[in-house]
């Protein structure tokens, strides 16, 4: 009977201790391979160049700021770059907020970090290389939840829905450029130039940074809208 090809594992989380420890938790598991382990943002992009898409990328998120933040960067270059890899979200969070930008970003399946690693992780990795997606009840509740509507600052009334859309993507935490928020929201850079000025021209800013600043004080780059 043939042997098995081993099925390709990438493990990126910005602590070195974590992701060694969850590497060797996969390797422990029985068909996977680890191919590729690195921190998030320029770390993982520069070693992922190097590397072939792997079946499964186990992807340490949360709602930090700083280099954890970083997960949202690599999460965007998997998506454009290793379109059919299966993402693993592994994370302490249970905000909606952070789990649905997630979703938004690729991630196929979630694991909490406060479980039994060995028992639900295999389980995880299992389902996603087999079905492609892997929930649990907790976080499809989570999901399924109403979110409130954000209470919009004085400043901002008069907006339309797509300005405070393009809004809350610039001022995210990975500091997008005008053409990345475009290409987030599947809009071409004349439009993008477009809405810039636009929401410059409303509140009185003269240039991006001070959009950012004066959005992120109201509460945009959240994901809410």
């Amino acid at each position: 009977m043939p042997k098995r090809v081993p099925i390709a594992v990438a493990v990126v989380d910005e602590e070195t201790l974590v992701r060694s420890i969850l590497a060797a938790f996969i390797a422990q598991l029985g068909p996977y391979k680890v191919v590729l382990t690195t921190g998030h943002g320029a770390a993982f992009i520069g070693a992922a160049a190097e590397c072939a898409a792997p079946r499964i990328a186990a992807v340490a998120i949360s709602a930090e700021e700083g280099p954890e933040a970083d997960w949202q960067a690599s999460m965007q270059w998997m998506k454009a770059h290793w379109p059919d890899t299966r993402i693993l979200a592994i994370t302490c969070e249970r905000s909606r907020a952070v789990l649905q930008r997630a979703v938004t970003m690729g991630a196929c399946g979630f694991l909490c970090r406060a479980t039994s690693m060995t028992d639900e992780l295999a389980e995880a990795l299992r389902q996603l290389d087999s079905t492609g997606h892997y929930h649990t009840a907790d976080v499809l509740a989570i999901l399924a939840q109403d979110e409130p509507a954000p209470v919009l600052d004085p400043r901002f009334a008069g907006l339309s829905h797509t300005l405070l859309k393009v809004l809350d993507q610039v001022c995210t935490a990975d500091d997008p450029t005008w053409p990345m928020v475009g290409e987030r929201l599947h809009r071409s850079g004349s439009t993008m130039v477009s809405h810039s000025a636009a929401l410059r021209k409303h509140l009185g800013l003269r240039n991006k940074l001070a959009l950012v600043v004066e959005g992120r004080k109201a509460g945009f780059g959240k994901g809410a809208w």
